[in-house]
């Protein structure tokens, strides 16, 4: 496994959830909460710095955030929309770590089932070309995480935020890694209600196929 000691793991959990209607941070998928499982997908990848990006009901993620030693960048702003949130969590990434961080894995609690064989199959990737923007694809679909090599982290904290991120990354075209993971998990969001269901029926698809295997 490649280390992931100077990694930072950015988890995207401020929105309202208003599309959802139930706040998805807390929604259940088996017997772990959404937070859990992407904190723990990225730990098993090596990830040892979490840092969940709070904003709406901040406080009924406290314990979970104690629990799994996840680190809390609260958003103010988060009522602005999902750039805040990815300024204020490479804001405190960069602020945090007494040596500068390699790179950030991008990862919204609304994508639960990314499994952390995506992550390792992104590091190795990095390691091959460490200035380029890496995301997993399905069937040539982008999905998540979004890997950012922390040299554009000054970058993204001066824009404005018209276009939102994708205006960054499109300046930096050429150095962005699309790679075919074969894993429908990383194009998987819970979104909307329908999402969540779909994500329901992947998980215990893949649980009867585990089953099978053993």
């Amino acid at each position: 496994m490649e280390s992931g000691k100077r990694i930072i793991g950015l988890i995207l959990a401020a929105g309202y959830s208003s599309r959802m209607g139930t706040f998805k941070p807390l929604l259940t998928i088996g017997d772990m909460t959404a937070m859990e499982r992407v904190s723990d997908t990225l730990r098993r990848a090596g990830v040892e710095t979490v840092i969940g990006v709070t904003g709406f009901e901040r406080e009924r993620l406290s314990s979970i955030f104690a629990e799994k030693g996840i680190r809390e960048a609260y958003n103010p702003d988060y009522e602005e929309g999902m750039f805040t949130s990815i300024r204020t969590g490479i804001a405190r990434a960069m602020a945090d770590e007494a040596d500068s961080p390699e790179g950030f894995f991008l990862l919204p609690v609304d994508c639960p089932l990314v499994p952390p064989e995506v992550l390792e199959q992104i590091l190795i990737k990095h390691r091959e070309q460490p200035d380029a923007f890496i995301v997993p694809c399905y069937r040539g679909k982008k999905g998540h995480p979004l890997f950012i090599p922390a040299q554009y982290g000054p970058e993204i904290l001066a824009h404005d935020g018209e276009g939102g991120l994708k205006a960054v990354t499109g300046r930096h075209e050429d150095r962005l890694l699309r790679v075919e993971t074969g894993m429908e998990a990383v194009v998987l969001d819970m979104d909307t209600p329908e999402g969540y269901r779909e994500i329901l029926e992947y998980y215990k698809i893949g649980r009867a196929s585990c089953r099978e295997r053993v």
